[in-house]
């Protein structure tokens, strides 16, 4: 293996290491926190439309509005799917 595949697989390793870590922690924090990175991510997410399109049309070619439909509507849908329910998910049992 070349040193430079063996050094991104290593990067990626503990990329995703911190992730499992941070994931993890989260399971800890009250839900009102988790509500709030969710809602924030939200905005984030919703605010890199334009980016979001600009970048998929360069590397695909695909329409801002299929990008719409295909990428950004969903992962906005989820985010919202989830903060509608996630108190009842939440819930103990």
């Amino acid at each position: 293996m070349s040193p430079i595949a063996s050094s991104s697989i290593d990067s990626l390793t503990r990329l995703f290491a911190a992730h499992k870590a941070r994931s993890l922690r989260l399971r800890t924090q009250p839900l009102s926190e988790r509500k709030r990175l969710l809602k924030d991510f939200e905005k984030y997410f919703a605010a890199q439309r334009t980016r979001i399109q600009q970048a998929v049309f360069a590397d695909f070619g695909k329409p801002a509005t299929e990008v719409d439909m295909s990428e950004v509507y969903p992962v906005l849908a989820e985010l919202r799917h989830t903060l509608a329910n996630i108190d009842e998910w939440a819930a103990p049992e």
